[in-house]
């Protein structure tokens, strides 16, 4: 009899955790995504969103995770957190640095003068002369790099912020999966 009762036992336990260990499961493969308040969407009735992508996570065995699916123009927006404030930016693989706007680094708290606008950037419109600082973090979600040296464009010349191989290339890896940007660390 206390076998059978330990057995019962042993499986409302497992049969009450099942549900959640699941469903991480199904978030961390793409399968579903988390929304703004915490319910759960299938991840195709998702799929005509045209805002800002918004990062799906699970931190499984220990990995931090965002999970972005192609905004307009099959680009890849985030919300970013640089130095614990929200800034709308596009992951770009094609670009050597962070690069922020020189809008977004106002609001951010960067103070510049125009002497340090001196470093020529090479970009698809001619050499541009950009100005370096280093700032504490960035965050996508739970994906999280500190103390990253970045570029800020000057006034009017970048359009967004973007995300470039300075930080992507600290993180543990990153890849398309589904149709989908997964980054980790």
């Amino acid at each position: 009899m206390a076998r059978l009762i330990l057995i019962a036992l042993v499986a409302v336990a497992a049969f009450t955790m099942l549900p959640g260990v699941a469903t991480e499961w199904l978030v961390a493969r793409g399968y579903m995504v988390r929304s703004a308040d915490g319910s759960l969407l299938s991840a195709q009735s998702t799929e005509g969103n045209t805002r800002t992508a918004a990062p799906t996570h699970a931190n499984y065995n220990g990995v931090r995770r965002a999970v972005l699916k192609p905004g307009p123009g099959e680009h890849f927006l985030a919300r970013a957190h640089i130095n614990s404030k929200v800034v709308e930016a596009m992951i770009d693989t094609g670009a050597t640095m962070v690069a922020l706007t020189y809008e977004d680094a106002r609001r951010l708290g960067l103070r510049l003068d125009s002497q340090d606008f001196r470093f020529g950037v090479q970009t698809a419109n001619g050499t541009v002369r950009y100005a370096r600082t280093r700032i504490r973090s960035i965050r996508i979600d739970q994906v999280e790099v500190k103390n990253l040296d970045v570029i800020v464009a000057p006034k009017g010349a970048l359009g967004m912020t973007l995300i470039g191989m300075s930080f992507l290339g600290k993180l543990k890896t990153f890849r398309m999966e589904r149709g989908r940007l997964v980054l980790e660390s």
